[in-house]
């Protein structure tokens, strides 16, 4: 029999924009461990595949581990992935159910299994596993953190945390609530809880105990339908054809709505040991996962003197002992036993990989104790010859909190594994902060070269703040010194995305050379402009010995330009860095001042619809209003990373991440698809974390569905949320009642508080036609101007006529001209629709996004265009009919702002006209055409230079172009717009 080779992978390392998450690879299986925020595109990025994908297992419930999985689980089951098994401490059913609003997939069988809530054992009781199959054995050990009477966690004993926030009063345990059915008979009470559904007054919102844990089950099966099916079989009995929690007649395809799905789940109430406890005193999950125990090689010579034939030799080759007839030396019929080991040789036992969270200091006791007082976990971390031989422990993956792996208690804990023992850490602190998606940040770089203003290159670190190899004993293997005061174990790495560690066979760690071209071409571009920073410093005059050296530092940075474009491309930048410079005179209002909205920002954090790819993330655009805050409109998976790679997470910075988490006022989400939201519960959780807490609040403009999901979320995590608008905390405000045909006068006192905290005049909603409810927005500032935001819609003449006049236009447009009717099934608009919606509000500007995943770099209808850089700019505002619906919509895009005092002025700096433009007809009213451009991720727009996104079009179209990975990510659509 082959030798099972299996494998394990870091799919994803502690960055900005992910966690950890890990991999186990058997040829006919794989196994995931925690899928935190951007899981999914991060494994896109990888270049693996997610088919084989057996079970996933979550260390913590909470958005560190599980703000990935409604994703992940989108991924897999439109990646044809049939039987799913997920694994987590408890809460995890609650979690999952949670999301029963947006998220059904009809032919993938989704089975929960919660790890009880119990101490460890102690002595020489052998727990059972917690998950089996033909490949690994899995055990779980609940690590309870130590806490003090408020319910805090213990600081180390060896030292005070460096990076240890202020303390603050823990939440108390919440009693379990009393069921609803009050006022049934106590004989209804005995009945099932599938007919007691049936009946009118249920409310499962306050069900506790075992019946709690049903509803969340049933809800689980209506969401993944085929999980009823496989239950069924593996039941082998007759079960209720229709029961309440599949109801059909409140669905319709593609949609999940079981009777009581829209009530409120019962209350999760965390215990140990049945015993409840607050959210601070919830477990972490270790693992110790065994794999398979190969078998010796087969004696078939041994076997043929033993008189073994036929099957029987594959009987004793599986591990039977077999009892036959055969004939001894004197040709007598005897009785004969074999044994497996008489013919089999030696096996090897079983590889063992550990993975422990251990999320603060106040769980190390935990983790110490599990490890020491229990003989059989003590197995895997024993130096003794006796279990070496029996269990192999080669990988142990330690996901640290702060300051847990500079704790000498932990230092000495990992001290006690075997040498041989490979020890991946990850450690916020210990690890360095590389870009994760780095075909999107080479881009960004390439068009950096165009405007850094506009396209600023993403934040990263190649630099721990606190390098782990300084931590590491130095041992050498040949005089077999160490280190004079060793603290980490020799063979201690730091996790890192794309590394490999074999199993089996054993291999030693090894980082996957992706040949990804950002980080060393990021590297060259920061010493030429720390270079030119150096040559700004000179002065002028520039002394003449200064010369020399400037001139060098100009050609260093034509040389990179032409290195990291192609010829084409190069030519194309040149041409736009020229044109914009030729151009940007006359741009502001009278006195030097900015006028009308100018100022604001807006920078796109996802602009890809469904999916992400390599090159976008799924929706979030930020507004930026000086001196008064920002609205973040859409929470798309993703969005917490994203912010944090544009602005960085360097407190000492200014203008960092964490301050502007805290600048933002209001989050409007326009409707319940996943990829608006998903990454709403992961910006809610780190606005927690906020030190000194936010002294204002943040207004969560959204529909009921929304606000539901995350209530039920904060059972598990508190997310902050609040109903007291002087409060700091998130205050909801419901959408429908901030709709254009409802009284303004009836909106609230949350409504006005609002709108007073940003400077707004009013914030007003449009109902658009999509597959679901869904609004758009329409935001008017005291300052006179207008933004209006789409969300997911076709085309809505309503928006147009209550937007009319916006400064700003941000519009979906999910598919090309050419694809109209596919649009029109999926509740999208096309590039040319979304312009004629501009062009019928009379917007200044339209921004033009949410493209589909099929074209992962350039809309199709914006690549195709025949325009070229020496048409004249102010050409484009000639025309004197609106376009019609068949014309091109791009055929006339302006590349002036309205209004400007600045001549005409070609695209080409090289190129001159002789014959003067045609006079407009008398009669004929000159149309000022709306300026348009593209969003990208982490593009920078103030609406002030807005008109540069179209002098630069060309110029990114041709650094885009295509090639084989793009075109088989386009190829890829594993979810519908």
């Amino acid at each position: 029999m082959a030798v099972a080779k299996w494998s394990t992978s870091v799919v994803s390392a502690l960055s900005s924009d992910t966690e950890p998450t890990i991999l186990i690879t058997f040829d006919n299986a794989k196994y995931v461990f925690n899928a935190g925020e951007n899981t999914g595109r991060a494994w896109m990025q990888s270049r693996s595949y997610w088919k084989k994908v057996k079970a996933v297992f979550f260390t913590q419930v909470g958005t560190q581990r599980m703000s990935g999985m409604p994703g992940l689980l989108m991924f897999m089951a439109d990646g044809g992935a049939s039987d799913l098994h997920l694994v987590g401490p408890q809460g995890l059913t609650h979690t999952l159910a949670a999301l029963r609003l947006y998220t059904y997939r009809q032919s993938m069988a989704v089975t929960p299994l919660e790890v009880k809530s119990i101490s460890p054992p102690t002595g020489q009781t052998k727990p059972k596993p917690t998950y089996t199959d033909e490949n690994i054995t899995v055990y779980s050990i609940p690590l309870f953190p130590e806490v003090d009477e408020d319910g805090c966690a213990l600081p180390s004993e060896s030292h005070t945390s460096s990076s240890s926030k202020r303390k603050r009063r823990a939440s108390s345990a919440s009693p379990p609530r009393r069921s609803t059915d009050e006022g049934f008979s106590t004989e209804t009470k005995k009945l099932p809880l599938a007919d007691r559904m049936r009946l009118n007054g249920f409310l499962p919102t306050n069900l506790v105990g075992k019946d709690a844990e049903q509803w969340r089950e049933m809800i689980i099966m209506g969401m993944f339908p085929a999980t009823k099916s496989k239950l069924e079989k593996n039941r082998d009995k007759e079960v209720d054809a229709d029961p309440p929690y599949l109801s059909a007649s409140r669905r319709h395809p593609g949609s999940f709505n079981p009777a009581g799905s829209a009530k409120q789940l019962p209350r999760m109430n965390f215990t140990k040991d049945s015993t409840p406890i607050t959210l601070h005193q919830k477990p972490s999950l270790a693992y110790i996962i065994l794999g398979p125990k190969t078998r010796g090689k087969f004696d078939a010579k041994k076997a043929d003197e033993l008189g073994l034939k036929g099957k029987l030799r594959g009987l004793v080759a599986s591990g039977n002992s077999v009892t036959f007839t055969t004939k001894n030396a004197a040709g007598q019929d005897i009785e004969r036993t074999v044994r497996p080991e008489e013919c089999v040789g030696q096996g090897d036992n079983p590889a063992v990989i550990i993975v422990l969270d251990v999320p603060t200091v106040a769980h190390i006791p935990a983790v110490i104790s599990a490890f020491t007082k229990s003989d059989f976990y003590a197995r895997f971390r024993s130096r003794k010859l006796e279990d070496r031989t029996e269990y192999l422990t080669n990988v142990v993956y330690h996901l640290c909190g702060p300051d847990v792996i500079e704790d000498s208690r932990y230092q000495a804990f990992m001290r006690g594994f075997n040498p041989i023992v490979n020890h991946l850490v990850s450690s916020r602190d210990h690890c360095p902060d590389p870009v994760t998606f780095t075909n999107f940040a080479f881009n960004q770089l390439q068009f950096n070269r165009l405007d850094p203003d506009i396209f600023p290159i993403p934040q990263f670190s190649l630099k721990a703040l606190r390098p782990l190899e300084d931590l590491v004993d130095k041992f050498d293997f040949e005089s077999g010194m160490g280190s004079a005061a060793p603290r980490l174990p020799p063979k201690t790495y730091v996790m890192a995305a794309g590394m490999n560690t074999g199993v089996r066979p054993l291999l030693p760690p090894k980082v996957w050379d992706s040949g990804e071209k950002f980080h060393p071409a990021a590297k060259e571009l920061a010493a030429i402009c720390e270079a030119n920073m150096a040559k700004r410093a000179i002065g002028s005059p520039v002394p003449t010995r200064e010369v020399k050296r400037v001139k060098e530092i100009d050609v260093k940075g034509l040389e990179f330009d032409q290195k990291i474009l192609s010829p084409a491309a190069f030519r194309k930048f040149e041409e736009a860095r020229a044109t914009v410079k030729a151009t940007s005179t006359g741009r502001i209002g009278p006195h030097g001042r900015l006028v009308g909205g100018d100022h604001v920002r807006v920078i796109p954090l996802g602009t890809s619809s469904a999916l992400p790819s390599k090159y976008r993330n799924v929706s979030g655009y930020l507004i930026r209003i000086p001196n008064h805050g920002s609205i973040l409109l859409e929470a798309g998976e993703g969005t917490w990373g994203q912010m944090c790679r544009f602005f960085g997470t360097d407190h000492d910075k200014p203008d960092n991440v964490w301050e502007v988490l805290r600048d933002i006022k209001t989050i409007f989400v326009s409707h319940g698809h996943g990829d608006h939201h998903f990454g709403l519960s992961k910006i809610l959780a780190m606005r927690k974390q906020l030190d000194p807490p936010p002294t204002e609040p943040l207004f969560l403009v959204t529909l009921h569905s929304i606000i539901l999901g995350l209530k039920e979320l904060s059972d598990v995590e508190d997310l902050g949320l609040d109903y007291v608008p002087r409060m700091s905390g998130v205050i909801p405000v419901f959408s429908f009642p901030l709709a254009h045909t409802q009284p303004e006068d009836k909106r609230g006192d949350s409504y006005r508080a609002m709108c007073k905290s940003l400077g707004l005049k009013s914030l007003t909603t449009v109902e658009v036609r999509h597959r679901t409810q869904a609004f758009g927005v329409v935001i008017d500032h005291q300052d006179g101007w207008r933004i209006v935001f789409s969300g997911d819609t076709l085309p809505t003449e309503v928006l147009a006529e209550v937007g009319k006049g916006a400064k700003l236009l941000i519009h979906e447009a999910t598919m090309a001209d050419d694809q109209v009717e596919m649009a029109e099934m999926k509740a999208h608009s096309t590039v040319g629709q979304a312009i004629e919606i501009g062009r019928k509000m009379n917007a200044e500007k339209i921004l033009l996004t949410h493209f589909s995943a099929r074209y992962p770099k350039m809309p199709p209808s914006i690549l195709d265009q025949n325009w070229t850089p020496s048409q004249p700019l102010t050409a484009l505002f000639q025309s004197s009919t609106p376009s019609s619906p068949s014309a091109s919509p791009i055929s006339a895009l302006p590349d002036e702002p309205r209004g400007s005092a600045t001549p005409p002025i070609s695209l080409s700096p090289t190129t001159s006209t002789t014959t003067p433009e045609p006079k407009p007809k008398p009669k004929e009213k000159r149309r000022k055409e709306p300026i348009i451009g593209l969003a990208f991720d982490h593009m920078n727009i103030m609406l002030k230079d807005f008109w540069k996104l179209r002098a630069y079009l060309p110029a990114m179209e041709q650094a885009f172009g295509k090639d084989e990975e793009d075109e088989d990510e386009a190829s890829q659509e594993k979810m519908g717009e």
